[in-house]
This record gives C-alpha cells, sequence and structure tokens, in this order.
C-alpha cells in the first residue's frame, strides 16, 4: 500500500524492542521509487539465497524469504546487528560520495530539506517520529545563510525607515519625512 509501519527496533544484540518513545511508533508513506528499489533488493536477496542453498546441507537448514524476512540480513537471512550495519557504513560510505558523514546525519539532513521545502514542523514531526514539533525544529533543522536571507528579503521594501519610537515607517512614509527634515527618521 506504500505505506511503512514503524512498530519497534532492534537493541545492538538484535533483540526486538519498543521503540524509544510512543511517538516512534508511525505509519509513514512509502515513496514509489523507494518501493520499487526494495522490490529490486528483495528479488535479488531470493536470488542470492537461492545461490546458498544450492551448496548448503539440509541439516544447516535453507534460508527461506517469507514476508517476515529482514530487507536487509546477513548472510544467513538473519537481521545484521547494528554494529555490523555502523561497520559497513564507515567502509562504504565513500561509494556514496558520503565520506565521513554519519548516518544519523542523515537524518538531519533529511529534516532540513524538508524545513527548507517548507514543510510543517508537525508534518516533520510524524515523519521523524519525535515527542514533540519542537524537538524536531530545535535538534534537526539548521538554517542556513540562504534561508536567512530569503527570510530577510520579505520584508524589503515593506519599511524603509524607525521613527523615534522606534515604529516602522513604511517607505513612502520614511521618504516624505526625511525629504521634509524631520530629524528622528532612521532609514534601513
Amino acid at each position: 500500500n506504500g505505506i511503512l509501519d514503524v512498530s519497534h527496533s532492534y537493541d545492538t544484540l538484535g533483540n526486538l524492542k519498543g521503540t524509544k518513545t510512543k511517538a516512534g511508533m508511525r505509519l509513514l508513506p512509502l515513496p514509489e521509487n523507494v518501493a520499487e528499489a526494495l522490490r529490486e533488493h528483495k528479488k535479488a536477496q531470493k536470488e542470492r539465497y537461492d545461490r546458498t542453498n544450492q551448496w548448503r546441507k539440509p541439516e544447516e537448514g535453507y534460508i527461506e524469504q517469507t514476508d517476515e524476512s529482514p530487507v536487509i540480513s546477513d548472510i544467513s537471512g538473519g537481521r545484521v546487528l547494528p554494529s555490523n550495519l555502523s561497520r559497513w557504513w564507515t567502509e562504504d560510505r565513500a561509494k556514496y560520495g558520503l565520506e565521513g558523514w554519519c548516518l544519523h546525519e542523515l537524518r538531519h539532513t533529511y529534516l532540513t530539506m524538508l524545513a527548507l521545502s517548507g514543510v510543517h514542523p508537525k508534518v516533520m514531526q510524524e515523519l521523524a517520529g519525535d515527542y514533540s514539533s519542537q524537538i524536531t525544529m530545535d535538534i534537526y533543522t539548521h538554517v542556513n545563510m540562504d534561508a536567512k536571507r530569503e527570510a530577510a528579503e520579505k520584508t524589503e521594501g515593506g519599511y524603509a525607515g524607525y521613527d523615534r519610537t522606534c515604529r516602522a515607517i513604511p517607505a513612502d512614509e520614511a521618504s516624505a519625512r526625511i525629504a521634509a527634515g524631520e530629524p528622528h527618521v532612521w532609514r534601513l
């Protein structure tokens, strides 16, 4: 159905456990390109299991692929331990142009890109599985200079000065007051 159901996680030993918080349990939309990549991966995985099963002895057991099989598995079809996944990432990240990046930085990047694209903080919170949108915004988003510049330019032309009480003055009024020689008008 194009939905990813996050209902649990695994500890460092590969044991099933609950999510860190209740908010961590969530349904996520799965973009079609990601679903297709996973289908292709599962197909290649089945072919790998079939090749492995050809040389395995019956008493060793055969590797079966079911709907419950891990998407990312070790050579025997079991779950990959978090430490092995971290080792893989450290060794192979350069292949993806991400040398020096840690996996968690991809989460920061994803959420920052959503923020810069104007995605509502509550939607970002749900996607991240955070307890509150404030946590998501404070921890996982980073504002770059382009975003700051765009925000600053939103007021460009709207106000051109301030009077002595620090009241913003529209551009046309500020220009007229300065032209009239009023001493307490500051231009921006």
